[in-house]
């Protein structure tokens, strides 16, 4: 429990913290409804002195999620709901002035926003790479976890590339924290093997990274009047024979996704009342791999 930083009848969450360890950021709900974010300090070892951040970031009718500060917290990048942006939850940055104050914000820009939500940003020690969570881009469902590298020439964040499978899935991922040598991660995620929500994960970064492509689409019949159901793929890979993995579409819009390290396999689907679809499909491996490919199936009665 932070001390002096908790209080009655608010709820605080920690939606950030500067890469020295010593500024936390705080998400604070008060009784009447509104919210604010705020910096923590800590001296002595304890987190007590409290900073509110102006009105430039705590916008007074609308939502500020989640915020991070750069390694010499001369910036500050923020997510809002504020009106003026691309769609959904923004993400904002500002600039401290020679005179302490923070610039007015600027919205990062379509090479980071998308129509949907954008939150949770943090960025690498060196300044070099923003990650966030989006459910735009590239999402294979819900909240994923993306990287944007910072562009010298052009002063912005660009060049988005999701975080990829195993540290996205199908379900939420978010809240992503990157160590100062870059060799881990942490993020929360909801996971089958999990203590029950979200649970906080750590990953460790290989030093050869096997790019994986997600491969998706939707399953339909030849005969627009008929429905397939109790479908199921088989993915087998024909390097080794052996059965690589099983899975279901989702059984209200028949979408299916199948996440495929590099190789050759044989893509098997069968459906009450149908006749099996196969295929050979070939994910390369000479980096001009694609993240994603669409792949729609239709099906022949029996």
């Amino acid at each position: 429990m932070l001390e002096g930083v908790n209080q009655f009848g608010t709820e605080e969450n920690i939606v950030g913290l500067s890469n020295s360890g010593n500024v936390a950021i705080i998400f604070r709900e008060n009784p009447n409804g509104s919210s604010e974010l705020r910096m923590v300090f800590r001296k002595d070892g304890k987190f007590g002195q409290e900073l509110p951040l102006d009105e430039k970031i705590n916008s007074p009718r609308y939502t500020e999620i989640a915020a991070t500060l750069s390694s010499d917290s001369s910036a500050i990048y923020f997510a809002s709901d504020r009106p003026g942006g691309y769609g959904g939850i923004d993400l904002y940055a500002c600039r401290k002035l020679p005179n302490g104050k923070w610039s007015d914000p600027q919205n990062l820009g379509p090479s980071v926003n998308t129509l949907y939500d954008e939150d949770f940003p943090s960025v690498s020690p060196d300044g070099n790479t923003l990650y966030f969570s989006s459910k735009g881009h590239t999402s294979m469902g819900g909240y994923d976890l993306f990287k944007a590298t910072f562009n010298e020439e052009k002063q912005r964040f660009m060049d988005v590339r999701s975080l990829g499978y195993p540290i996205n899935t199908l379900g939420d991922d978010m809240n992503f924290r990157v160590s100062e040598d870059g060799k881990y991660g942490y993020l929360a995620a909801i996971r089958p093997e999990g203590f029950g929500d979200m649970d906080i994960y750590k990953v460790n970064f290989l030093e050869v990274e096997t790019r994986y492509t997600v491969f998706k689409g939707v399953i339909r019949s030849a005969d627009s009047t008929l429905k397939p159901n109790a479908t199921f793929i088989s993915v087998t890979n024909l390097a080794t024979g052996e059965l690589f993995g099983e899975y279901q579409p989702n059984s209200s819009t028949m979408k299916y996704v199948v996440i495929l390290p590099p190789g050759r396999y044989s893509f098997f689907v069968e459906s009450e009342g149908f006749s099996g679809f196969q295929e050979e499909i070939e994910i390369s491996d000479d980096g001009q791999n694609r993240f994603e490919i669409i792949h729609d199936i239709l099906l022949q009665r029996e």
